[in-house]
């Protein structure tokens, strides 16, 4: 989510999503391999560092996977998410785990520095019932949004972050499924 890259969700020549971050307890995941076959889908294994989730509370090192496929619609201008939370532990284990958004429409030559500005009007992020939504109105009279729904809804919002408390029996899994998507009006 922070400092200048070149990374994000691009369509037209303008960046849609430029940061999204997964942490768990505060923590980024340890990335254990990552497959990129298709230009249209990814699928990355993660495992948890030590996390310290309370005051008496750890969670070991690599107790918990988590396997993170990634599946790009061209068609519908979506990014679909979906994000497996597996406990490996012989005991229950409470992740928190939270996922971060930034979005500011930069157009393609703003990212690479030739020009300095995006011309047009920024919106602050907003929620819109169980959306959370990004708008921006270019200087071209169009409004380009970013909006991205979570199943199960987090148990807590934070401006542009979201959190769930995910308790998990030995051996259970989980499922959280997040969609990005992209629109210019």
């Amino acid at each position: 989510v922070r400092g200048a890259h070149g990374f994000g969700l691009y369509y037209d020549d303008c960046r849609f999503l430029r940061g999204y971050e997964l942490r768990l307890a505060g923590d980024l995941a340890d990335r254990l391999a990552s497959s990129a076959r298709k230009g249209t889908s990814m699928s990355i294994e993660l495992t948890n560092p030590e996390l310290k989730t309370s005051e008496k509370e750890k969670v070991p090192k690599e107790r918990v996977g988590l396997s993170w496929h990634r599946d790009l619609d061209g068609q519908s201008l979506a990014l679909h998410d979906t994000l497996n939370i597996e406990n490996y532990g012989v005991s229950k284990a409470v992740i928190p785990l939270g996922l971060a958004f930034d979005a500011r429409f930069e157009d393609v030559f703003v990212v690479r520095g030739l020009i300095d500005d995006c011309p047009g009007h920024l919106h602050d992020p907003a929620w819109d019932g169980n959306r959370l939504v990004f708008a921006y109105d270019g200087a071209d009279g169009r409004r380009r949004t970013t909006a991205i729904t979570f199943e199960p809804q987090p148990q807590k919002r934070n401006g542009t972050g979201v959190e769930w408390s995910v308790e998990l029996d030995p051996q259970q899994r989980r499922e959280i499924k997040v969609t990005v998507q992209a629109s210019i009006e």
